[in-house]
């Protein structure tokens, strides 16, 4: 499992610009912990400073990630065949 685990950071480290995967992966934590704070009897959750700013980046890292698809799709067209680009997402 640790290899697995290491392989998907690593391929999310390739994929994104540097500096972006500690970011990915600390909002990728942060969004599997909070069904556990929730479930806790207090009303109250405090998040660290940075958590906006963290979550701010997973939204930022949806439209790279559709970015690098769609230049990815156009990419790998073949010459004899005309396929349509993925739609536009709004957000």
């Amino acid at each position: 499992m640790a290899e697995a685990e290491a392989e998907a950071i690593h391929k999310i480290g390739s994929a994104l610009p540097e500096g972006q995967a500690a970011m990915y992966l600390l909002g990728m934590k942060y969004l599997e912990a909070l069904p556990t704070l929730a479930q806790g009897k207090n009303s109250t959750i405090f998040l660290p400073a940075e958590a906006a700013g963290v979550m701010g980046a997973i939204g930022g890292l949806r439209e790279l990630v559709n970015k690098t698809a769609r230049s990815t799709f156009e990419g790998s067209e073949t010459s004899g065949s005309q396929r349509n680009p993925p739609p536009k997402t709004q957000g």
